[in-house]
């Protein structure tokens, strides 16, 4: 078949360019199949979490948790949590499986039931390792081209929600699983900017080589069985070289336990952290009871027109002579305002003025009008927090089996973007809204991938981008994985 040049008139005789005529028409072709295969990808995904984490397994996940920790009772945030699912399903032999993954499991208890497209994606799946890949083009309508830094091969990414994130020369440690003519993440992607790449080749290396070591004489070797064997050490690397990197950076804590309070060493971090200090205890104001308000707190006081008088008047009083000398903290009365919701003219929208889709769209909503005022979200961001739910409704039109888990996914995202609350993780609001560890974290990447979401994203967060020169720090300090 003779390749037609983009701008090289259409063959169809319409005088237009090929690119635009019938070429488009092949582009639109490719691109439905692709989404189609992602599709079937994200319902698998979604299963297959399940399947991993059903009481079934509940035996095996112990002793996989021992091996995979080295530890009996681990302390597991929701990255961790990822992490040990993905290597639970792919690379873990649970005993009495004839060496056979829990992916393979899967597919051999479902086969006669599947979607034959299904069971292709499972057979290809089920050979995915995990591995280093290093970001050599980025196309901005579908993804990124990866090379496998250790077994060689490039491979075309459909992941949209990945390109605000890395760039070229970035560092992806991920499992790459087929889907179509593209590739997806399973779990997400640690992304790490490109001077990583010669100081972790040279661990990677060197535990090479002890694996090498440890196996029987005449054994086959190669980084495909590393890699299925070891693999999950990539995770341990990255993390003892993110802390070289932070103790060079400011000779004290590791970057896996820098805290907002402790004051590093460099001025322009200083000042964010300042500013996020200032945040906090505006944040703390909001919902501090006063006796000018009969007790009430700002956010509960606006709830009516009176206690809505009062607020502005508490609020113009201290405008005009301030917080007083003896005050610890000196009140920005105008990013009180913002945060109360009182800088728009026609007020923070209700639940109602959303024109959702479906009612189950707004049960959803209706929780996390709730819930985000109980985790102390301010109303700004609240009403943030609906108005990604409801950009998301609009784009994907979710179908909702359990509004906790796509409640708990938005609080999530709220939390990342406004750098809000460490303790509001997945597995926390997993276990708070009574859902899957696994459903919240496939949801919100999701959400991520749909709404192409980024740090400092100004149509959600209400922070600022920090200055010149700190996004790529802060990026790695605070957001060192990829939404997942």
């Amino acid at each position: 078949m003779t390749k037609i040049a983009p701008k090289a008139p259409c063959p169809c005789g319409s005088g237009k360019k090929y690119k635009t005529c019938c070429g488009a028409r092949v582009d639109n072709l490719v691109d439905l199949e692709a989404k189609r295969w992602q599709v079937l990808a994200a319902e698998l995904q979604r299963r297959l979490i399940e399947y991993a984490e059903a009481p079934a397994w509940e035996a095996d996940r112990q002793r996989a948790m021992v091996d995979f920790f080295d530890d009996e009772d681990p302390e597991i945030d929701d990255y961790l949590w990822d992490s040990f699912i993905d290597w639970f399903l792919f690379d873990y032999r649970p005993l009495g499986k004839y060496d056979q993954s829990l992916i393979s499991s899967y597919l051999a208890e479902n086969r006669g039931t599947l979607d034959p497209r299904v069971v292709s994606l499972l057979e290809g799946w089920a050979e995915a390792i995990i591995s280093l890949y290093e970001v050599v083009d980025i196309d901005a309508g579908r993804g990124l081209t990866v090379k496998d830094l250790l077994r060689g091969g490039k491979y075309e990414v459909s992941e949209p929600g990945i390109l605000s994130r890395a760039e070229k020369k970035s560092l992806l440690v991920t499992r790459l699983l087929p889907a179509g003519n593209y590739y997806r993440f399973f779990m997400g992607a640690t992304i790490l900017p490109p001077f990583f790449k010669n100081p972790l080749l040279q661990m990677v290396r060197s535990d090479y080589h002890e694996f090498l070591d440890l196996l029987e004489p005449g054994a086959p070797g190669g980084y495909n069985r590393y890699l299925r064997e070891w693999g999950f050490e990539l995770e341990a690397m990255v993390d003892f070289l993110a802390e070289q990197l932070s103790e060079a950076a400011k000779g004290e804590e590791a970057i896996s336990t820098f805290n907002l309070q402790d004051a590093p060493q460099i001025p322009e971090l200083q000042s964010f952290v300042n500013e996020m200090l200032a945040n906090e205890a505006h944040r703390q104001w909001i919902d501090q009871p006063l006796a000018d308000l009969g007790g009430l707190s700002p956010r509960e006081a606006l709830r009516s027109s009176e206690g809505s008088q009062r607020v502005e008047k508490i609020l113009r009083r201290m405008a005009i002579h301030g917080t007083g000398k003896e005050a610890e903290t000196k009140y920005d009365v105008k990013r009180l305002k913002k945060m109360l919701g009182m800088t728009r003219p026609e007020g923070l929208p209700s639940l109602d003025q959303f024109p959702w889709l479906q009612p189950s769209h707004r049960r959803v909503a209706e929780l996390l009008d709730a819930e985000m005022a109980k985790h102390r979200f301010t109303p700004e961001q609240i009403y943030s927090g609906l108005h990604m739910w409801y950009d998301f409704t609009q784009q994907e039109n979710p179908r909702i089996n359990k509004p906790g888990v796509w409640a708990a996914s938005i609080i999530y995202a709220m939390a990342k973007l406004e750098l809000f609350d460490h303790q509001l993780t997945q597995q926390y609001l997993a276990e708070y809204f009574q859902v899957s560890a696994g459903s919240v974290s496939h949801n919100y990447s999701r959400i991520c991938a749909a709404l192409e979401l980024k740090p400092f994203d100004g149509r959600y967060s209400s922070l600022e981008i920090p200055v010149d020169g700190m996004k790529d720090l802060l990026s790695l300090l605070l957001q060192a994985k990829s939404p997942h």
